[in-house]
């Protein structure tokens, strides 16, 4: 007894694919086709963070700042790659007491660091031990815009 192989040509086999796809309501294909790629996602926040950073700078928009500290700035971060990411260097606060007694995870020799005011005359305080960002958590900045 002999078998035959059947050869289809890749065309075909690619169209009854696609079209078994589409019969079952899968557009899987469509979709990936549609993905923008890890690198296309980096370079469109690279480009969103540089315009909140000047949005922030230039007008000392709320909305800009509180996007960067919410999407961008992180904990562990040094007191000057924050202020690079906010585009203005932090401002050192020696009486800062008002800052660290609203926590207890916070030590009396760590150092309180002030950006802004933004366009409603807030300033935003964060407090570094050893240069490096402590206690920080971007979601109370929200995530939006």
């Amino acid at each position: 007894m002999s078998h035959r192989t059947i050869q289809v040509p890749f065309r075909l086999l690619v169209r009854g694919l696609a079209l078994t796809a589409a019969l079952a309501g899968c557009n899987a294909v469509e979709q990936m086709s549609r993905m923008p790629s890890s690198s296309a996602r980096r370079a469109a926040m690279h480009e969103r963070e540089e315009t909140m950073r000047h949005r922030f700078v230039e007008n000392g928009d709320t909305a800009a700042i509180r996007w960067l500290l919410a999407n961008v700035v992180d904990e562990g971060m040094d007191v000057e790659e924050v202020g690079r990411i906010l585009g203005q260097p932090g401002e050192y606060v020696e009486a800062d007491n008002f800052v660290k007694t609203k926590d207890s995870a916070y030590y009396l020799d760590d150092r309180t660091y002030r950006w802004g005011p933004d366009d409603h005359g807030r300033a935003y305080f964060l407090v570094f031990r050893d240069r490096k960002l402590v206690n920080y958590d971007p979601a109370q900045y929200g995530r939006g815009e």
